[in-house]
């Protein structure tokens, strides 16, 4: 689902974020997107292929997973603010919890 951002400024009067980075990822099927995030952009001009090309570059991925001899979460969600967000607290148990199970 979508997150509510209400807490995710860590209750300072700040613009409330929700990742730090986005990483750029080599498809692969040992590689998991679990988030994705797109910088925020207006019009998208050019032929498809230029189009297509211009989405990669503004795609990113903030919580990737990946299997290979043994299985890694790595996020650059703002977890630190699970004290303060509901959110980001649920969001970092539930990765605890899924490396524990899987």
């Amino acid at each position: 689902g979508l997150f509510d951002l209400r807490y995710f400024n860590n209750n300072k009067s700040e613009v409330p974020t929700v990742c730090n980075a986005a990483f750029k990822i080599n498809r692969s099927p040992d590689v998991l997107e679990l988030a994705n995030q797109t910088k925020i952009h207006g019009y998208i001009n050019g032929e498809m292929t230029e189009r297509s090309a211009f989405v990669k570059d503004i795609k990113g991925f903030p919580i990737i997973k990946i299997k290979k001899g043994g299985t890694a979460i790595i996020s650059t969600m703002s977890i630190d603010k699970s004290v303060t967000d509901p959110m980001a607290g649920r969001l970092f148990t539930n990765m605890i919890n899924d490396l524990l199970v899987n």
